[in-house]
This record gives C-alpha cells, sequence and structure tokens, in this order.
C-alpha cells in the first residue's frame, strides 16, 4: 500500500496551484478519501488537502453548520449597541414622567381638599349653635401616602375627637367612631418617594432659605386626624391654619415639589441641578 503521508507535504506546498480548477486531480482526491474512510490518521491528511484546495467551501459548509462570520457577530453587537442606547433616554423618561404624575396627581388632592373646606363651609348651624368644620390633607412619609379628611365638632367642644371625622359628614354617622374615614387616599407612584434629593439645597418653590430637614415641612399637629404627622388644615376661606409649607418628592434622579402658603396659594415647582434652582412649572 502506499503511504501517503510521505508525499502529502510535497502535494500541499508545491501543487495545490496545479489541483485548481483541474476536474481529473479532483476527481482522484475523491476517490482516495474514499480508499481512506476508517483511518483516522489518514483522514486528516485529506481533511488538510481540502483545506488548502478549497478554503471557500470550507468556510460555506461552517456556515451551513450554523457557525457565524465575524461581520455577522458584529452586525449583531452593532444592532444591540444601538438599542440601548435608545432605550436608556427613554428609561429615565418613564421615571420622570411617573415622578411628575404623581407631584401633579398630589397638587389636584391638595385643591380638592381646600375646596372640600371652602364647599362645607366654617361651621353647620344646628340646633341654634354652630359645629366647626374643617378639611385636611394628612401626610404619611413612611409609606408615600396621604390622606383628606373632612371633620365636624359634632359635639361642640372645639375638640377634634374620633367619632367626628365621616366622609360624607352626615348626621346619622357623626359621633360613632366606626364611621370615621378619609375622604380620599392618594399613593405616590412606587419608584417615587417623600424625600429631599442630596442634589436639593433650597426651599421650594423659590424659597430663600435651605432645604427643610423634613421631606413635608407642614406643620405638625397632635390631635387627630393628624396623629402627630404633618398635615394642612384648612377653614372655610380656603386659607391654611398654620405655617407655609411643601412637600417634596424624588425618584432619586429628580426632584419636585408642591409648596402653599396660608393665602391657600400653591405653587408648582422642579428642581434644577443645573442651576442649584427651583423653576415654576406646571
Amino acid at each position: 500500500m502506499i503511504n501517503y503521508r510521505n508525499w502529502v507535504p510535497f502535494f500541499t506546498e508545491n501543487l495545490d496551484s496545479r489541483l485548481r480548477g483541474n476536474d481529473g486531480l479532483q476527481k482522484s482526491l475523491s476517490s482516495l478519501d474514499s480508499r481512506l474512510r476508517g483511518n483516522d490518521g489518514e483522514m486528516a491528511i485529506i481533511s488538510r488537502l481540502k483545506r488548502a484546495m478549497y478554503p471557500y467551501e470550507c468556510q460555506k459548509n461552517a456556515i451551513e453548520r450554523g457557525g457565524f462570520t465575524l461581520i455577522e457577530l458584529l452586525v449583531v453587537l452593532a444592532v444591540g449597541a444601538a438599542l440601548v442606547v435608545l432605550a436608556v433616554p427613554f428609561f429615565f423618561e418613564t421615571f420622570s414622567s411617573r415622578l411628575k404624575t404623581s407631584a401633579q396627581n398630589l397638587a389636584e388632592d391638595m385643591r380638592f381638599a381646600q375646596n372640600e373646606a371652602v364647599r362645607q363651609g366654617d361651621a353647620n348651624p344646628v340646633g341654634g349653635s354652630f359645629r366647626a368644620r374643617k378639611a385636611f390633607v394628612v401626610f404619611d412619609t413612611a409609606n408615600n401616602t396621604y390622606r383628606i379628611w373632612r371633620w365636624e365638632d359634632f359635639n361642640g367642644n372645639n375638640v377634634r375627637e374620633a367619632g367626628e371625622f365621616s366622609p360624607d359628614l352626615s348626621p346619622a354617622k357623626l359621633g360613632n367612631p366606626a364611621n370615621d374615614g378619609p375622604v380620599r387616599t392618594g399613593r405616590l407612584d412606587n419608584s417615587v418617594y417623600f424625600r429631599i434629593h442630596g442634589d436639593v439645597t433650597k426651599s421650594a418653590c423659590g424659597g430663600s432659605g435651605p432645604a427643610p430637614g423634613s421631606p413635608v415641612s407642614f406643620q405638625t399637629d397632635a390631635n387627630p386626624p393628624c396623629n402627630g404627622s404633618p398635615c394642612i388644615r384648612f377653614n372655610g376661606k380656603g386659607f391654611i391654619e398654620g405655617r407655609n409649607g411643601a412637600a417634596y418628592l424624588t425618584d432619586e434622579n429628580h426632584s419636585y415639589a408642591v409648596s402653599a402658603n396660608r393665602a391657600g396659594l400653591f405653587s408648582f415647582c422642579k428642581w434644577d441641578v443645573n442651576t442649584a434652582k427651583w423653576v415654576l412649572t406646571r
């Protein structure tokens, strides 16, 4: 039997150009291939000859077996990078939109409480006496919620007590603590918090003082329904009984605030990190 290993190096190095385009020699190689099947060593020699003669066909076969060319991999990576670049601004814009929506909802609910106070008036005349009435916005900063309450001094002692916070102030329900409940409950978005972000250095909205130590700077009240939490107390004229204040919201990237003064005027603003100032917005 002919020992093909003796002439393979010579064949691959010197006759490659002669074999290309020579159908007769290509058929001879195919015949040699079939004769040597089953012999791993000889098959490796034939595989080497084929790669030298038909590099394009070998590459094509590799692709057909499910492989990827370098160009294909680069294209996939480029498309992936483009998608990431497009998605990142949308991601931050979505969170910023949630923050603004939460702040707008809070501002609307604060105005709703003010309107309820004006609508119900300062007092309810009953049997020749007058029962005082108020409306409240009570903040729960730990749980990022707030509640709107209505109060009527049912027993006329001018003290806010359990049983005087029926949502509709119905005479049939007042006097029973089981009927107490908020008129409305608001909750910030899951990604939004009552918190003062580290970038904020001034009080809202356009105040001259430094940022307060609490995310809600309205006056605290020990009596129901505030129970030691910061709250807003509106009288029948829509004025705030207590000090000016603001509620600060953040998503840890941006900050909004809703402020109100004792005259019952509200402001809605956004913190500008570039100028380090609050900017009034809608």
